[in-house]
């Protein structure tokens, strides 16, 4: 009896140690997914952050896409190696957009806005190399971390320069150009602002439009429309110089009161406007 009981101990040892390590195996396997979750999940929150400040451009669906890549390469995460997905609206800004990554969900149908809002959302997904699981034959395991972001809202004020020195390559003279809107160089900086006006995004941005000649003077308040814009800098004409700038004028009677024209801006920018919450964080409402 005794003799067939030798040896036993020595079985019961070898496999306490079998699962000693495969739970030391596991526990380290199970390490390897939670770092490595972590940090995709960090590496798409950049990649969203970073796609919606390309969205104001007149990007393509790849181009947003190369700028997830790229900002999933700077942490760490090789490009090449996960299955990366951008979706967002296809809004009007974005010309030629691929139909694989326009997401209904992200338009207005499908929120409380009445407008389209620049949303982005980018998915990854990213194997995983285990270093336990593998004896038993699971080499690998398939992360996946999702992030959506949206661009941020602009208050945008434009500060133009209409004093008489804007009209030295008029042909017909100042203030002769004014009747016909040929004072040039102001007529490309009219053309060049008009442009820009139009890029920005309606009803989320909002721009105002300043003048400084030996004055400042507000053509536009803060506003979303862009036809009171444009029809505002229509209506813009440079200024003979006549008296002494007071206030914003520190240096003296100049025709070209710059500092009065970003004193005028900045005040645009501190007049304090209506505001509502929109998911918990207060902004200017639209």
């Amino acid at each position: 009896m005794r003799k067939s009981q030798r040896g036993q101990a020595l079985i019961l040892i070898a496999l306490a140690f079998v699962g000693l390590a495969a739970f030391v195996g596991m526990a380290v396997d199970a390490g390897i997914l939670f770092a490595s979750i972590g940090h995709l999940r960090r590496a798409v929150d950049a990649a969203a952050l970073a796609v919606s400040t390309q969205y104001r451009a007149d990007v393509t669906g790849d181009e947003l896409l190369a700028t997830a890549k790229e900002y999933l390469a700077l942490n760490n995460i090789d490009p090449n190696a996960p299955t990366v997905e951008i979706k967002v609206c296809d809004l009007p800004s974005l010309p030629d957009l691929d139909p694989s990554f326009h997401d209904p969900t992200l338009c207005k149908e499908s929120n409380q806005w009445d407008y389209d809002r620049k949303l982005v959302r980018v998915k990854a997904e990213l194997p995983v190399d285990l270093a336990f699981l593998p004896v038993i034959g699971i080499r690998t395991v398939t992360i996946r971390a999702e992030a959506a972001s949206e661009a941020a809202s602009v208050d945008l004020i434009l500060v133009l320069d209409t004093s008489e020195s804007m009209a030295v390559d008029s042909g017909a003279g100042f203030p002769a150009c004014n009747d016909t809107n040929s004072c040039y160089p102001f007529e490309y900086v009219r053309e060049a602002a008009k442009t820009f006006i139009g890029k920005m995004y309606y009803p989320y941005d909002r721009v105002a439009i300043v003048t400084f000649d030996v004055m400042p003077h507000i053509i536009q308040e803060l506003t979303t429309s862009q036809t009171d814009l444009e029809a505002a800098m229509d209506t813009i004409q440079l200024v003979e110089v006549g008296g002494c700038a007071i206030p914003y004028n520190p240096s003296g009677c100049l025709s070209t009161n710059l500092a009065g024209g970003l004193g005028a801006g900045g005040d645009r920018l501190a007049l304090p406007p209506p505001v509502s919450i929109v998911r918990g964080v207060t902004r200017v409402s639209v």
